[in-house]
Protein backbone atom coordinates (compact mmCIF):
# COMPACT_ATOMS: atom_id res chain seq x y z
CA UNK A 1 0.00 0.00 0.00
CA UNK A 2 1.32 3.49 0.43
CA UNK A 3 4.31 4.02 2.39
CA UNK A 4 5.65 7.19 5.02
CA UNK A 5 8.79 8.65 2.73
CA UNK A 6 10.38 10.75 5.26
CA UNK A 7 12.86 13.64 4.53
CA UNK A 8 15.54 14.74 7.51
CA UNK A 9 14.36 17.18 8.90
CA UNK A 10 10.79 15.53 10.16
CA UNK A 11 12.18 14.47 13.73
CA UNK A 12 9.19 12.66 14.49
CA UNK A 13 6.53 10.58 12.88
CA UNK A 14 2.92 9.54 13.99
CA UNK A 15 2.25 7.86 10.97
CA UNK A 16 0.15 6.54 8.43
CA UNK A 17 -3.64 5.57 8.89
CA UNK A 18 -7.01 5.05 7.13
CA UNK A 19 -10.14 6.77 8.70
CA UNK A 20 -13.26 5.15 6.28
CA UNK A 21 -12.67 6.77 3.27
CA UNK A 22 -9.42 8.87 4.04
CA UNK A 23 -5.87 8.32 4.44
CA UNK A 24 -4.28 9.97 7.18
CA UNK A 25 -0.43 10.62 7.61
CA UNK A 26 0.48 12.68 9.86
CA UNK A 27 4.26 14.09 10.92
CA UNK A 28 6.39 16.72 13.10
CA UNK A 29 8.33 18.72 10.87
CA UNK A 30 10.13 22.09 11.83
CA UNK A 31 8.07 24.14 14.12
CA UNK A 32 4.90 22.15 12.97
CA UNK A 33 2.70 19.34 13.66
CA UNK A 34 0.94 18.12 10.26
CA UNK A 35 -1.99 16.13 9.37
CA UNK A 36 -2.38 14.92 5.72
CA UNK A 37 -5.43 13.77 4.50
CA UNK A 38 -6.50 12.59 1.40
CA UNK A 39 -9.63 11.43 0.28
CA UNK A 40 -10.42 8.89 -1.02
CA UNK A 41 -7.91 6.87 0.61
CA UNK A 42 -7.42 4.62 -2.29
CA UNK A 43 -7.32 7.56 -4.94
CA UNK A 44 -8.42 6.75 -8.46
CA UNK A 45 -7.91 8.24 -11.51
CA UNK A 46 -8.80 11.95 -11.39
CA UNK A 47 -9.40 14.48 -8.69
CA UNK A 48 -8.94 13.74 -5.06
CA UNK A 49 -9.26 15.77 -2.28
CA UNK A 50 -6.37 17.04 -0.32
CA UNK A 51 -6.09 18.47 3.43
CA UNK A 52 -3.55 19.97 5.69
CA UNK A 53 -4.05 20.32 9.36
CA UNK A 54 -0.94 22.94 10.59
CA UNK A 55 -0.78 23.29 14.46
CA UNK A 56 1.83 25.00 16.10
CA UNK A 57 3.95 22.62 17.65
CA UNK A 58 5.16 24.72 21.08
CA UNK A 59 1.92 26.62 21.89
CA UNK A 60 -1.12 23.69 20.25
CA UNK A 61 -2.34 26.62 18.09
CA UNK A 62 -3.72 26.35 14.65
CA UNK A 63 -1.52 28.18 12.16
CA UNK A 64 -3.60 30.22 10.13
CA UNK A 65 -1.49 32.42 7.95
CA UNK A 66 0.77 30.00 6.33
CA UNK A 67 1.56 29.01 3.05
CA UNK A 68 0.56 25.46 2.29
CA UNK A 69 1.80 24.05 -1.33
CA UNK A 70 0.82 20.73 -2.40
CA UNK A 71 3.59 19.13 -5.10
CA UNK A 72 2.39 15.68 -6.91
CA UNK A 73 4.72 13.62 -9.24
CA UNK A 74 4.19 10.73 -10.69
CA UNK A 75 6.48 7.46 -11.16
CA UNK A 76 5.94 6.40 -14.16
CA UNK A 77 6.10 9.82 -16.03
CA UNK A 78 7.61 13.15 -16.01
CA UNK A 79 3.68 14.41 -14.49
CA UNK A 80 3.99 16.75 -11.77
CA UNK A 81 2.15 19.52 -10.61
CA UNK A 82 1.53 21.57 -7.49
CA UNK A 83 -1.51 23.24 -5.74
CA UNK A 84 -1.87 25.89 -3.30
CA UNK A 85 -3.86 25.03 -0.55
CA UNK A 86 -6.15 27.35 1.14
CA UNK A 87 -7.94 27.62 4.29
CA UNK A 88 -11.09 29.25 5.92
CA UNK A 89 -12.11 31.65 8.68
CA UNK A 90 -14.08 28.52 10.31
CA UNK A 91 -11.23 26.52 10.23
CA UNK A 92 -8.30 28.23 9.79
CA UNK A 93 -6.18 25.58 10.72
CA UNK A 94 -6.94 23.17 7.98
CA UNK A 95 -5.71 23.86 4.13
CA UNK A 96 -7.65 22.00 1.83
CA UNK A 97 -7.43 21.79 -2.21
CA UNK A 98 -7.81 19.12 -5.19
CA UNK A 99 -5.20 17.29 -6.87
CA UNK A 100 -5.50 15.16 -10.19
CA UNK A 101 -3.50 11.74 -10.65
CA UNK A 102 -3.79 11.65 -14.64
CA UNK A 103 -2.34 7.86 -14.74
CA UNK A 104 -2.53 4.65 -12.68
CA UNK A 105 1.07 3.62 -10.81
CA UNK A 106 2.89 5.65 -7.78
CA UNK A 107 2.58 8.88 -7.15
CA UNK A 108 4.74 11.29 -4.57
CA UNK A 109 2.88 13.93 -2.51
CA UNK A 110 4.98 16.50 -1.12
CA UNK A 111 3.17 18.65 1.48
CA UNK A 112 5.21 21.92 2.43
CA UNK A 113 4.23 24.07 5.05
CA UNK A 114 5.80 27.84 5.06
CA UNK A 115 5.06 31.02 7.78
CA UNK A 116 6.47 33.08 9.97
CA UNK A 117 7.55 30.43 12.34
CA UNK A 118 9.61 28.67 9.83
CA UNK A 119 9.33 25.64 7.19
CA UNK A 120 7.79 21.95 7.13
CA UNK A 121 6.94 19.29 4.82
CA UNK A 122 5.88 15.82 5.38
CA UNK A 123 5.99 13.40 1.99
CA UNK A 124 4.50 10.42 1.17
CA UNK A 125 3.42 8.23 -1.41
CA UNK A 126 0.43 6.78 -2.88
CA UNK A 127 -0.33 3.89 -5.11
CA UNK A 128 -3.41 4.56 -7.51
CA UNK A 129 -4.59 1.29 -9.27
CA UNK A 130 -6.15 1.76 -12.73
CA UNK A 131 -9.25 2.24 -13.13
CA UNK A 132 -12.21 -0.22 -13.91
CA UNK A 133 -11.69 -0.77 -18.25
CA UNK A 134 -14.46 1.37 -19.28
CA UNK A 135 -15.51 0.27 -22.98
CA UNK A 136 -15.76 2.53 -26.00
CA UNK A 137 -19.64 2.56 -25.74
CA UNK A 138 -20.57 0.42 -28.97
CA UNK A 139 -22.53 -1.88 -27.04
CA UNK A 140 -24.85 0.70 -25.91
CA UNK A 141 -25.01 2.45 -29.42
CA UNK A 142 -25.99 -0.66 -30.78
CA UNK A 143 -28.47 -1.58 -28.56
CA UNK A 144 -29.60 2.17 -28.98
CA UNK A 145 -30.13 1.77 -32.94
CA UNK A 146 -31.58 -1.78 -32.29
CA UNK A 147 -34.46 0.14 -30.20
CA UNK A 148 -35.16 3.04 -32.94
CA UNK A 149 -35.08 0.43 -35.83
CA UNK A 150 -37.53 -1.72 -33.47
CA UNK A 151 -39.51 1.24 -32.92
CA UNK A 152 -39.55 2.40 -36.47
CA UNK A 153 -40.29 -1.09 -37.79
CA UNK A 154 -43.10 -1.05 -35.56
CA UNK A 155 -44.51 2.50 -36.52
CA UNK A 156 -44.21 1.45 -40.34
CA UNK A 157 -46.25 -1.93 -39.64
CA UNK A 158 -48.90 -0.09 -37.35
CA UNK A 159 -49.47 2.13 -40.27
CA UNK A 160 -49.43 -0.36 -42.78
CA UNK A 161 -52.28 -2.52 -41.37
CA UNK A 162 -54.52 0.38 -40.57
CA UNK A 163 -54.04 1.25 -44.10
CA UNK A 164 -54.92 -1.89 -44.98
CA UNK A 165 -57.78 -2.26 -43.02
CA UNK A 166 -58.92 1.03 -44.69
CA UNK A 167 -58.78 -0.67 -48.22
CA UNK A 168 -60.54 -3.46 -46.84
CA UNK A 169 -64.22 -1.89 -45.65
Amino acid sequence: MAGLILHVNISEVSGESKLGDVLEIGGISGPYELKAFVSPAIPTLGSAKAFVRVTNLQTGSPVADADVRITITGANTNSSGWVIALNSPDTPETYSSEIDFQHPGKWFLNFQVTSEIGVGHLDTEIEVPPSPRVGSGVFIWVLVLIVIGAITLRIWWGTRTTARARRQT
